[in-house]
C-alpha cells in the first residue's frame, strides 16, 4: 500500500511494497526451537518472515518495523518478506498470498524460525477456505525448510475495536496452529492492546503501527519468542503508557531512528 493512500482490509489497489527488507544486527543462535536464547552467539540463525503491511513497516519504517525489532531486541537478524494488502487468501496486484509465497522462500540451512504474520486483509474472503490456506502455508515452508520452527502471528487490530470476523479470523488462525502443531501468537488475546493503548501504539489515521508502536510491538513480539509457552493475558492501566517513549528512547539508543 503506497503512502498516502487510504487503508483498506482487502482492496485491489494495494501496489506490492519492496519484498525483503533486511535488518541487520548483533546475532544470535537459534537451534530449530521457537523459544531464542538472550546471550549472542557466533553462529547467527536469523528469522525469516512473510507478511502483510505490518510486516513491511507501512507508514513507519520499512527497515525497522515489528519483525526487525523483535530480531534486534533478541540480538539476530531479520528477512522480511512484506507484501502490503497480502494475506492467507488475498494477494492485490504485484503481491502473492502466502501459500505461494511460504513455497518460494530460499532453501538452504537458513533460518531456524519462520514467522507468517497477518491476516486482517482476509476477513472479506469465505474464511471457511482459510484452514486449507494455513495449512498449505506450512506445508510450504516446512517443505523448504524442514528443520525450521514455525509461528504464526496473527493479526492486530485493523482496525480498532476488534470486530467479530477480525476474532474469527483470529480463532480459525489459533485452531489450524493447534491441527497442525505449530506455535500460536495472538497479539489480541495477549493482550497487545487495549482501548487505553491503542491510539499509541497505531495511527487511528492509518490503522498502521508507527514507529514506536513497531518498538512496542516487536518488544512484546521478542517476549514471547523466548518462551517456549505463551504467556497469560496482561492487564495494562495507564501505568504502562509511560514506557511508549521510554523504549523509543531505547530504541534510538540502539542507532533505530525514531
Amino acid at each position: 500500500m503506497a503512502p498516502g493512500m487510504p487503508i483498506a482490509v482487502q482492496s485491489d489497489e494495494v501496489p506490492q511494497l519492496s519484498p525483503v527488507v533486511t535488518a541487520v544486527s548483533v546475532a544470535a543462535s537459534m537451534v530449530g526451537a521457537v523459544a531464542l536464547p538472550a546471550t549472542p552467539s557466533s553462529h547467527p540463525q536469523p528469522i525469516y518472515a512473510i507478511g502483510d503491511s505490518w510486516a513491511a513497516g507501512l507508514y513507519a519504517d520499512p527497515t525497522h518495523a515489528l519483525i526487525q525489532d523483535a530480531a534486534d531486541d533478541l540480538g539476530t537478524t531479520a528477512d522480511v518478506d512484506g507484501q502490503s494488502g497480502s494475506g492467507y487468501l488475498v494477494a492485490p496486484p504485484g503481491t502473492a498470498t502466502y501459500p505461494e509465497r511460504a513455497t518460494r522462500i530460499p532453501a538452504g540451512p537458513g533460518a531456524a524460525l519462520v514467522i507468517v504474520q497477518g491476516g486482517s486483509n482476509d476477513v472479506q474472503s469465505d474464511l471457511s477456505t482459510l484452514p486449507d490456506a494455513v495449512a498449505r502455508t506450512v506445508a510450504g515452508i516446512q517443505a523448504v525448510r524442514p528443520h525450521a520452527s514455525v509461528v504464526l502471528l496473527g493479526p492486530g487490530p485493523d482496525p480498532w475495536p476488534v470486530t467479530g470476523v477480525q476474532r474469527q479470523v483470529d480463532d480459525t488462525l489459533a485452531a489450524e496452529a493447534a491441527n497442525l502443531g505449530v506455535r500460536y501468537i495472538s497479539p489480541l488475546r495477549e493482550g497487545w492492546f487495549t482501548a487505553d493503548d491503542v491510539d499509541d501504539i497505531i495511527d487511528p489515521a492509518t490503522h498502521h503501527p508507527t514507529a514506536v508502536g513497531d518498538a512496542v510491538l516487536g518488544a512484546e513480539l521478542a517476549a514471547e519468542l523466548r518462551n517456549d509457552a505463551p504467556r497469560p493475558q496482561r492487564p495494562r492501566t495507564s501505568a504502562w503508557l509511560p514506557s511508549l517513549p521510554q523504549r523509543a528512547a531505547r530504541a534510538r539508543r540502539a542507532g533505530r531512528p525514531r
